[in-house]
């Protein structure tokens, strides 16, 4: 890298250098090294850098790999990322451009003429003709190829960041050329290139001559005459003001102070071509007026001679051209008064619109005006209704005044496509606004606006909607949103129709309507604590299917049973709401089938034999995303008093857990299949639970079940009890658990009875297996590994880690060989600089000396030397007191200090000093 940056001082040698490396032998990301940070190569030696540029970025195709081909990975495969924070103004291929332009425009050339070759591929594949754009200049004809894709990469990094990084490098040499007093003309030739060139560089050059149109009005104006390049233009302006393709700064990243170019801020940013026409309609010298008429009518002629294959295409392209040449009539523009930014007025004139293309362009507007007026006030319905702030009175009346402009219509319609998606938006938003007033609205008028509102939510809710299963998010769902108003309607009166309606709501089984219920569970309780049993016990009834046949007519008979089903669940719980019969028992669940593991046979000798799937597969199946949505929000009601109800649901849900992930035994195989989506749920419902529990009863009634199954059911079942029971122990508005270390020692009893806690007991490495692993990373407070962090989830220096930190270190001594416990234990300790932590500091570092020795890649290489060395440190520092700790201990402290000094680790060396000379380290201070 320091050869790299000082290149420049000897250019000889940096074209040697560059000139020995072949692209394809050396190592990738060597490859990447030279490309990403070049230092001066480039501009020490510009043409073997473009060299070694062009043979990396384009890799040749393999024909004995015919199905990894360009195409399928686009231009330049795997290179893609290499210029990702390459700045904006083209990075090492402007250095290039600058040091040796025939280098820099060869190198520039070929990477978006071959990436133009990619988008011909694909062209071929489809057998259809590569589009071509003439331009007729004065003293020739030029041809370019590619659609208007090719013509955004200018602009946006798709389908190559390298095309485009190179294009913006092209610009920005381009305004540097022109400012440095090079003619536009020899700079305009230069971007547009040879006869049959990419149409990428037509973008480049429009750029330019936009931005500097003084120079460029004699020699560009032939680029106004093609009436595809017009529209090609137009939609790169379009683009531009809405900021689309704008690519964001990278941090820390300044324009090159020496170059003076910021592309964003070039005048053609906020600019088109069809504009630039108006300027030859008032010069002076018409010559160029004459010439951009007599072409301009020219392909209007061309135009009707063409064949009427796509007749909206042609009609497009007449009316680009048709205004154009109104452009040119001085006639058609006016003069006016317009404000600049900072106040000043100015004379100018602006283009006359012929009426009716006003008429239309105004209709669009207000259309597109009216679009967004629409668009604002539903999502302002919506997040009024979904966020918990109280909405305001006048944002109740808006909402109510524009849901009762809408058409009385909230049925969807089954016929209808997916073209109506704003019509069914509105529709829902319509419902949304009815839930939100009968939840919210408390004017004197009240009365009269539930009456528009009942009869809308109740046919919302008894409709069959055309949405979209899986997806739980109530805006989504009409029904959802109508279960709001009505359990808000309930709230208020306690009405039997509104309380008929929720019982039979929670009989319909998308997730949705589940999330708008199971989110009501507690408040509907408040009023009445009889309803959210009856709702979970008609969840529960509906979870329950029978397996799918195979003929449709017995689909259709297994249908009409389970809605039997649920409507005789509903019944029975209204005869008890009604006070006619006794409280209805826990619906059973049908049993879970798992599956057996099929057993890894090696060689012939010796015989596994599998275990059996059961002959006959149960008669129904249970729904367990559904019944999962239950255990989330049950949570809800272990905050305060927790009801008996709630700690008999939780037993009755544990019997049929503990059987579907069974059956249990050292004998019996793992087994796959297991409801994982409710086991994560409910796993983590019980370990909230458990804190508010007697913890006699904890571990009779959930812990004692855990600990016997098997190893992957109880690591899993283990993960999300524990970050459950910790979530529920940080809280502020939870109590305080019992026993919080027994129930951490349980759990570490039966994790050093796996297998795999014997293996990390055995082989010296820093992983684990999968489900083990996610078990011993709760164990050490912190979150699964999916959520990509290693901090603990406990707050900083918390002090209810000295509780557990004896079975924790004593799980890190048991396997010493363990970098994965290592590095949990360091995770953990990192949290807090209690000085009561540093006896399990020792512990562990004196089973790491014992099990590694002098280890310079456990210690140096693994950051397990210094990040010990760092948090003692950071002790000693914080807290005077804390010497005493570290002497106490000072014999074994040293030996195992020692050995870190001697693997490598710099900072174990200070770390004696300052244990060994406390004076003197705080004077260092």
């Amino acid at each position: 890298m320091i050869a790299f940056t000082f290149a420049n001082l000897n250019p000889a040698a940096a074209a040697q250098y560059l000139n020995c490396i072949n692209a394809e032998p050396i190592n990738y990301h060597d490859q990447q090294t030279l490309l990403q940070s070049p230092g001066t190569l480039p501009e020490a030696a510009p043409g073997p850098f473009a060299d070694f540029v062009l043979g990396t970025l384009i890799e040749k195709d393999d024909e004995d790999r015919y199905y990894l081909r360009r195409r399928d990975y686009g231009p330049f495969q795997i290179h893609e990322h290499v210029f990702l924070d390459t700045p904006r103004d083209g990075g090492p291929f402007l250095t290039v451009l600058n040091a040796s332009r025939e280098d820099g425009l060869r190198l520039i050339r070929g990477l978006v003429e071959h990436a133009t070759q990619w988008s011909r591929e694909q062209y071929q594949e489809a057998r259809t003709p590569f589009p071509r754009l003439t331009i007729r200049f004065p003293d020739n004809e030029k041809t370019f190829e590619g659609d208007l894709a090719v013509y955004r990469w200018a602009r946006a990094s798709a389908p190559s960041l390298i095309a485009t990084t190179a294009l913006m490098a092209l610009e920005a040499w381009g305004h540097l050329r022109i400012a440095a007093g090079r003619p536009f003309n020899d700079v305009f030739n230069d971007i547009l290139g040879p006869d049959g060139s990419s149409v990428a560089f037509l973008s480049v050059a429009i750029d330019l001559a936009l931005a500097h149109w003084s120079a460029a009005a004699d020699t560009a104006w032939p680029l106004a005459t093609n009436p595809r390049l017009l529209q090609f233009d137009e939609d790169r302006f379009r683009h531009d003001i809405s900021g689309v393709n704008r690519r964001p700064r990278a941090r820390g990243q300044q324009i090159q102070a020496a170059l003076r170019v910021d592309l964003d801020a070039r005048p053609s940013r906020g600019t088109r071509l069809l504009d630039s026409i108006g300027h030859y309609a008032f010069r002076k010298d018409t010559t160029a007026l004459t010439r951009l008429r007599t072409a301009l009518e020219q392909a209007r002629d061309e135009l009707d001679d063409e064949v009427k294959d796509n007749q909206n295409r042609i009609g497009e392209l007449r009316a680009t051209v048709a205004r154009a040449l109104r452009m040119t009539d001085a006639a058609n523009w006016e003069a006016v008064t317009s404000t600049l930014r900072d106040g000043t007025q100015v004379e100018a004139y602006q283009f006359k619109e012929i009426p009716e293309e006003q008429q239309a362009r105004d209709d669009l507007a207000s259309r597109a005006s009216s679009d967004l007026l629409r668009m604002n006030i539903r999502l302002r319905i919506q997040a009024a209704l979904l966020e918990p702030s109280q909405p305001t009175p006048a944002l109740l009346r808006e909402a109510l005044a524009w849901a009762k402009a809408q058409p009385l219509e909230v049925e969807s319609k089954p016929d209808e496509d997916c073209e109506n998606y704003d019509a069914e938006w509105n529709r829902r938003a319509v419902v949304m606004a009815a839930a939100l007033v009968a939840r919210d609205y408390e004017a004197e008028d009240r009365e009269d606006v539930l009456t528009w509102a009942r009869p809308i939510l109740l046919t919302a809710s008894a409709q069959n909607d055309r949405e979209y299963f899986g997806n739980d998010q109530i805006e989504h769902n009409t029904t959802a949103c109508a279960a709001l108003g009505i359990i808000s309607l309930f709230m208020r009166d306690q009405d039997k129709t509104t309380r008929d309606m929720i019982l039979e709501l929670s009989g319909y089984e998308h997730p949705a309507v589940l999330e708008a219920l199971a989110q009501s569970l507690l408040r509907l309780g408040d009023v009445n604590d009889r309803i959210p049993r009856s709702i979970i016990r008609i969840v529960m009834a509906s979870a329950v299917h029978p397996r799918r046949a195979l003929g449709v007519e017995q689909q259709k008979e297994n249908d009409r049973l389970h809605r039997e089903a649920i409507d005789a669940a509903i019944a029975i719980e209204r005869r008890w709401l009604d006070g006619e019969s006794a409280e209805p028992s826990w619906p059973e669940l049908a049993s879970w089938r798992s599956r057996p593991r099929r057993g890894i046979r090696l060689g012939n000798e010796g015989h596994i034999e599998d275990d059996h799937d059961d002959d006959e597969p149960p008669s129904h199946y249970v729904h367990e995303q559904a019944i999962a949505k239950l255990a989330h929000h049950l949570i809800r009601f272990t905050i305060n008093d927790v009801p008996v109800w709630v700690k008999d649901l939780a037993v009755h849900f544990m019997a049929w857990t503990d059987e579907a992930n069974g059956p249990h035994g050292e004998d019996v195989r793992e087994r796959d299949h297991r409801p994982d989506t409710w086991n994560i749920a409910f796993f983590d419902f019980i370990g909230v639970f458990s804190v508010a529990l007697p913890h006699s009863e904890v571990v009779d009634l959930f812990l004692n079940r855990i600990v016997n199954f098997n190893d992957e059911a109880f690591y899993d079942a283990m993960a999300s009890f524990l970050r459950g029971y910790d979530r529920a122990t940080v809280a502020t508005d939870t109590r305080a658990p019992e026993n919080p270390a027994h129930v951490r020692e349980l759990l570490a009893d039966r994790i050093k009875r796996a297998w795999n806690y014997r293996r990390l007991g055995r082989e010296k490495g820093f992983t684990s297996e999968t489900h083990a692993g996610d078990a011993l990373t709760a164990m050490f407070y912190q979150p699964s590994r999916w959520a990509g962090t290693r901090r603990p989830t406990t707050p900083a220096n918390w002090p209810g880690l000295q509780a557990t930190m004896a079975t924790l270190t004593d799980l890190v001594v048991g396997a010493p060989t363990s970098g994965y416990l290592a590095a949990l234990l360091l995770n953990l300790i990192e949290s807090s600089h209690d000085k009561a932590l540093i006896p399990f500091v020792v512990q562990a570092m004196a089973a790491w000396c014992a099990a590694y020795g002098v280890d310079r890649n456990f210690w140096a290489e693994k950051n397990i030397g210094s990040r010990v060395c760092a948090w003692s440190d950071a002790v000693l520092t914080n807290d005077a007191t804390v010497h005493a700790a570290f002497t106490d201990r000072a014999d074994e402290l040293f030996r195992c200090l020692d050995i870190l000094v001697q693997s490598g680790v710099a900072q174990a060396r200070i770390l004696e000093e300052k244990i060994a000379n406390p004076e003197d380290g705080r004077k260092a201070g």
